[in-house]
């Protein structure tokens, strides 16, 4: 697993369009903080989770799909007798690699607000924040390569994750009558760290606690990969 995972990082550390998905968020987080002159830190964090979630989507299933669209799945996690094996490590790579686009998001948005208003106000707890920054990073990162990994294409991957994001918010913004359900699907939960920052991305609807929030999210994220890991490990690309 060890190896796996160590190869698995190397390659998305390799990949040009999964280091700059990962990086973009941070840039642009880093022009709304010129911008958007907050008071508080959380006004940032509300466009900075958009940019984060969308990012690790896309970073996530250029990692997932890239694989079928180049064959390199043939002599990756094809070409391995341990394919179960070989995809937790894709996933636990995201992950990671969720993780630290986050941090270096956060780390971005709270050292140039500092630098702006130097008496900015942060209104959450610093556990809470960082807690919750970095697993959004790593679960939608992961929903991202899990999506990769189901649908086998890299169009379909990247177009699956922008209708999650961009496009089922409008559409349950605009129909109203189903507000109850768009706190159970996987983009009006992708935040339980800014539910708990009381800042959320989505403006469809009311949404669940940040608990439940975070259930919600990793339910969706274990189902997608369960479908991807049973496909890898039982039929050839």
């Amino acid at each position: 697993m060890t190896h796996a995972l160590k190869a698995e990082l190397r390659s998305m550390r390799s990949s040009y369009a999964v280091t700059m998905a990962a990086l973009i968020p941070a840039v642009i987080t880093a022009f709304v903080v010129l911008v958007d002159r907050q008071t508080k830190l959380t006004g940032l964090l509300q466009a900075e989770t958009v940019v984060l979630s969308i990012g690790m989507l896309i970073a996530g299933s250029i990692a997932g799909g890239s694989e079928y669209q180049h064959r390199t799945i043939e002599w990756t996690l094809l070409g391995t007798p341990r394919r179960g094996t070989a995809g937790a490590a894709k996933l636990v790579a995201a992950m990671l690699l969720g993780a630290c686009a986050a941090a270096v998001t956060l780390a971005v948005t709270w050292a140039l607000a500092s630098v702006v208003d130097p008496g900015i106000h942060i209104n959450v707890p610093v556990a809470t924040l960082i807690v919750g920054q970095l697993a959004l990073g790593a679960l939608t990162c992961a929903f991202g390569v899990a999506c990769g990994l189901a649908l086998r294409s890299l169009p379909a991957a990247v177009g699956a994750v922008l209708m999650i994001a961009l496009v089922l918010p409008i559409i349950f913004q605009v129909k109203r009558s189903l507000h109850h359900v768009v706190e159970f699907l996987p983009y009006g939960e992708l935040s339980a760290a800014a539910l708990a920052l009381g800042s959320s991305p989505a403006s469809a609807g009311s949404q669940l606690p940040a608990l439940a929030a975070g259930v919600v999210l990793v339910a969706w994220t274990a189902m997608i990969a369960t479908i991807a890991l049973t496909r890898l490990t039982r039929t050839d690309a």
